[in-house]
């Protein structure tokens, strides 16, 4: 038995004396030396437990609109690892995860799902003192030499010509704002959080309050403003007035529903509500806005961020360059 201040009693059974002592040399240098890790209680522990933590713990701080995803990929983790032991889980069995979700779910969703395999992890280590060496980093590396994944499928989806005047024009049959919705997420850039928060009160002359925005944990700010174009002045006045002083009144999947009837009822096909983003920010660059100041008004804490959210038409290039 090896007794170091700091540390629970270690004990060890041998056949011999010399073989017992030899041991305890080994793991007395390796305690003095920072070198030691108790993975008892990680042994102990199943996985399914740790997700259920994270899911209670984590998960209600991240973005509302991020919840319900998460709390899928959770489930979907747990039905595969819940009897999987903490100190017990190889990058091996990492691998024959990822080999196993590939057959029914894009290269795409399971990155998210190994990205949430990896925090679980770390949070297990850093927060709850949990002894577990993460396995994802060697899996990833795995799975790269392996070749399992498809290259990252980044959308670069913008409007096609026509289908600004069929987003305007669209016809529904229940009474919605969906339309001036759209054309409000391509004039502003806005989130679809920060579209369903958008209320009359934080609309001003000539720009809007964003009081909360996603990147606020990373710069330290408190929201943003955004400047609002002509239009989108026009837009946000035309809208009735709700009791509730929303602009729109949707919730974020309502939202999402909503939009993807109306570019079915347009005709209009793979237009996602995300992309009108992308739209907003690309004619942002096009009209000839600094880096700056399209982060400024996009919300990006960083240009690697905007450059996902940048797709330029290279006719608008040709133009520019006359001949």
């Amino acid at each position: 038995m090896v007794r170091r201040k700091g540390h629970l009693p270690i004990s060890k059974s041998f056949p011999k004396r010399v073989l017992a002592e030899r041991w305890a040399r080994e793991l007395e240098a390796q305690i003095d030396a920072g070198r030691y890790r108790d993975t008892r209680l990680a042994e102990k522990t199943p996985l399914s437990s740790l997700l259920t933590r994270y899911e209670q713990e984590i998960t209600p701080h991240r973005e509302p609109s991020s919840h319900v995803p998460e709390k899928s990929r959770l489930k979907t983790l747990k039905g595969f690892f819940g009897d999987y032991m903490a100190a017990g889980t190889s990058s091996e069995h990492v691998v024959h995860y990822v080999r196993h979700r590939l057959a029914s779910v894009s290269s795409d969703a399971v990155r998210k799902e190994l990205q949430l395999l990896s925090d679980l992890f770390d949070c297990a280590r850093a927060m709850w003192g949990l002894p577990a060496v993460n396995p994802v980093p060697d899996a990833r590396r795995i799975v790269r030499k392996l070749r399992l994944l498809e290259p990252i499928n980044r959308r670069t989806r913008r409007l096609r010509p026509g289908e600004y005047e069929k987003i305007r024009k669209a016809r529904h049959r229940q009474v919605t704002v969906i339309n001036q919705l759209a054309l409000f997420a391509i004039e502003t850039g806005l989130r679809r959080g920060e579209l369903v928060c958008a209320r009359l009160e934080y609309v001003h002359h000539d720009t809007l309050d964003v009081p909360r925005s996603k990147t606020d944990w990373i710069t330290g700010r408190r929201g943003r403003v955004v400047p609002l174009s002509g239009l989108a002045r026009a837009i946000a006045k035309s809208l009735p007035k709700r009791k509730d002083g929303l602009l729109f009144g949707l919730q974020p999947r309502s939202m999402t529903q909503a939009f993807a009837r109306l570019c079915a009822g347009a005709k209009i096909e793979d237009l996602h509500l995300h992309d009108l983003r992308h739209e907003a920010i690309s004619r942002w660059f096009e009209m000839g806005f600094s880096i700056p100041e399209v982060a400024t008004m996009s919300g990006h804490a960083d240009w690697r961020s905007l450059k996902i959210y940048t797709q330029i038409d290279p006719r608008r290039l040709a133009a520019r360059l006359g001949g």
